[in-house]
């Protein structure tokens, strides 16, 4: 007989992997921006039945497309931030996340926020 476990489940990933693909509205006139970035770090979390709340911290590289003049398209990159999944069943979660972007072009911080929803697969 299978009985279901009603507490805790905490766990921490230490090598987290993330890519992200950002295209923004117009910067100027008639030129677009798109940033793709690759980060790995560390995850935790803890699950207590369908819901799961975690945290993670990514440091990386960043590519910025078109090229801009006298300045490289490659930066550091850092995001830190936390989310929660709520498990709809054994195989998709809905995921809503928030976290602070750090990127280093042109000799400058760039400090954002980003927010996510979305749906997570498990295989």
């Amino acid at each position: 007989m299978e009985r279901e476990s009603v507490g805790r489940e905490h766990h921490a990933e230490l090598l987290h992997k993330q890519l992200v693909w950002s295209s923004p509205n117009s910067v100027e006139a008639n030129n677009h921006a798109k940033i793709l970035g690759y980060l790995g770090g560390v995850r935790v979390g803890g699950r207590r039945q369908r819901w799961e709340p975690w945290a993670h911290g990514l440091v990386g590289g960043s590519h910025l497309q078109p090229q801009t003049a006298n300045s490289s398209r490659s930066a550091i990159m850092a995001i830190d931030g936390g989310g929660v999944d709520y498990r709809v069943h054994a195989r998709l979660s809905f995921r809503v996340e928030g976290d602070y972007v750090y990127t280093g072009f042109r000799g400058e911080s760039q400090n954002n926020f980003q927010g996510v929803a979305g749906v997570v697969l498990h295989f």
